[in-house]
């Protein structure tokens, strides 16, 4: 991919390439230099798509016929047309490239970002959807000659240019998303969709599988607190199991680990029995106010392996076996708590709504470019997964997979007050939407999360999240993959093996890179140096009471909300008594 610019490269072209190179595009500045460029001069720097940058460029007398002519004749990829101001050379240049199609450009101020039903196939996962932005001025395109994929407050500011011999698009923005800067909130990232998500479409267009995609979409809805038993709140399970297979989605019980004394064998057994459906993970600890937010490694460290420890002995005593993702109580967890929780090498991953938690010393840490990988792998080797509750609407969710992550939807009982048919109703729009997504148990989507992009006719690169991970090549003959892992301490890897054969690797500062040649599926694992199991000091019988009256009350409060949601729904009149239109509270 080239940029084509002249002079120096301007700040949002400098933000536009890095984007790019994000996103898995091998990205080449290029200055046009002061003389006109030709038609010709165009067809030879395409060798990848390009980038023309209509502000600087504009200043080159003749440049905009040549470009105009480039692209008249046919590219050979797509081209974009960049545009970041609204001066009068700029709209010019515009105008002229276009052939009238676009006229130029206007600033006004916009609060809304909106996809539309687009010719753009990369973009069709978003058609419909409609986000906020942060209120600033935006640059819209003016003229009836774009078929437009992005509006900022239904004026067009992406799209492509009707009529054209070239696959063209346009692009009108007064500034790129800067992926380097560091972010003291996700707001900032989800505020700024309208300045990367127009890159990420052109990057997928022109470069199809050679940039950065999840090749397997999947789901699952994870439901915190429940007992194991037939009911549960509002939960009938037996119903939602059929409900499950009919509708075909699956469904992981957050269990707390205190609870690992109370679960019947004859409920351990109806749970295993379906275990298509249905699959346990972890959540918390003893499920305290905010027991995963301390600051403390050493409490944080404790908990953890407590947690795991009482879930090991569940799994002993009832024969029901559990995926090792934590889901932190009322989504409250710390810094502290990742490092905590990857320590002792037991966790596949963190499941949280938040990728930034909301404590002092995460602000400034994370940047753009680590929030457009599928998952968060800059705090710990456990890698954080993002979690969406449905209300968050059908917007959150398709972003959520446009930008190659899982979908993880998160409930509690409150949610099956009326029966499945909330849940039904997603899925089914959900899989209108998205016909590649596919729900799967969450170890499988664990363990089979990662990022490729095709560097050659029978090689690939993969990124993935996790020590265990299993391999699953593209149909055909053997492939060459090239692995490689983020680590925040690659030294503390001791061993890499495929299908349990050692192979050598590479570990430097935070990467641990190795390959692979397979034409069927390879299990991986790596191997860290984990520290030293802990325990927990003897309970004391104080601290043990006050975990069971919370879960007491907890749980009495679940069962009188079952009567009182009954009553709410037989008082209300007309059609809409079977349908609840509240969300629970995240309350626990």
């Amino acid at each position: 991919m080239r940029i084509l610019y002249s002079g120096n490269p301007s700040p949002p072209i400098d933000r536009l390439a890095r984007l790019l190179e994000v996103v898995g595009l091998d990205v080449e500045l290029v200055d046009a230099g002061s003389n006109p460029l030709s038609k010709e001069t165009c067809a030879e720097l395409d060798t990848g798509g390009l980038v023309f940058d209509s502000a600087s460029l504009s200043k080159i007398a003749g440049t905009s016929e040549s470009v105009r002519d480039y692209v008249a004749a046919g590219a050979k990829k797509a081209v974009l047309l960049f545009a970041s101001d609204a001066a009068e050379d700029t709209c010019r240049f515009i105008e002229e490239v276009t052939e009238g199609a676009v006229i130029g450009t206007r600033q006004f101020s916009g609060e809304t970002v909106s996809f539309t039903n687009s010719p753009a196939p990369e973009a069709s996962a978003l058609a419909g959807t409609c986000f906020p932005r942060s209120p600033k001025p935006a640059l819209k395109l003016l003229g009836n000659g774009v078929t437009a994929s992005l509006q900022i407050d239904d004026e067009p500011v992406f799209g492509l240019v009707k009529n054209s011999a070239s696959v063209l698009f346009v692009w009108s923005t007064l500034s790129v998303f800067d992926v380097s800067r560091r972010l003291s909130s996700e707001l900032e990232f989800e505020l700024a969709i309208d300045e990367y998500i127009p890159a990420i479409v052109f990057a997928r267009t022109v470069a199809g599988p050679a940039v950065w995609h999840n090749p397997s979409p999947s789901a699952c809805l994870i439901i915190d607190d429940p007992l194991l038993q037939p009911t549960y709140g509002h939960i009938d399970f037996r119903g939602l199991l059929d409900s499950a297979r009919r509708h075909r989605y699956t469904v992981t019980l957050a269990f707390i680990p205190w609870n690992q004394w109370r679960t019947k064998q004859r409920n351990a057994t109806f749970f295993r029995q379906y275990g298509d459906v249905f699959s346990v993970c972890v959540h918390g600890n003893d499920h305290t106010t905010a027991e995963f937010e301390s600051g403390s490694y050493e409490e944080l460290r404790i908990r953890a392996e407590q947690a795991i420890d009482r879930m090991d002995k569940h799994r002993a005593r009832t024969g029901l076996d559990y995926t090792p993702v934590m889901v932190c109580p009322q989504e409250r967890y710390s810094v502290e708590a990742l490092r905590a929780i990857a320590a002792s090498g037991r966790y596949l991953a963190v499941a949280n709504t938040r990728l930034i938690p909301n404590v002092p010393e995460a602000a400034g840490q994370i940047t753009g470019a680590d929030l457009l990988q599928p998952a968060m792998d800059a705090w710990s080797p456990s890698s954080l997964l993002k979690r969406h509750y449905p209300a968050e609407g059908m917007g959150k969710l398709s972003l959520n997979l446009f930008l190659g992550r899982p979908l993880i939807l998160a409930e509690h009982h409150g949610y099956f007050a009326t029966g499945p048919d909330r849940i039904e109703n997603t899925v089914r729009e959900l899989r209108q939407r998205h016909p590649a997504l596919t729900w799967r148990p969450l170890d499988q989507i664990v363990r089979t999360l990662h990022w490729r992009r095709q560097i050659g006719k029978d090689n690939w690169q993969v990124r993935i999240f996790g020590d265990d991970f299993l391999l699953q090549p593209v149909e055909g003959e053997p492939v060459s993959y090239y692995l490689d892992r983020r680590m925040p301490d690659a030294s503390t890897v001791s061993a890499v093996s495929a299908d349990g054969r050692n192979l050598e690797f590479t570990a430097e500062q935070n990467r641990i890179q190795f390959q692979i040649r397979a034409s069927a599926p390879v299990p991986v694992r790596i191997c860290r140096r984990v520290e030293q199991t802990v325990h927990a000091p003897s309970a004391m019988r104080l601290h043990n009471g006050k975990v069971a009256l919370r879960r007491g009350l907890s749980e009495l409060r679940d069962r009188m909300s079952v009567g009182r949601d009954r009553a709410s729904i037989l008082l209300r009149p007309g059609p809409e008594s079977k349908a609840r239109a509240a969300t629970e509270d995240k309350k626990d």
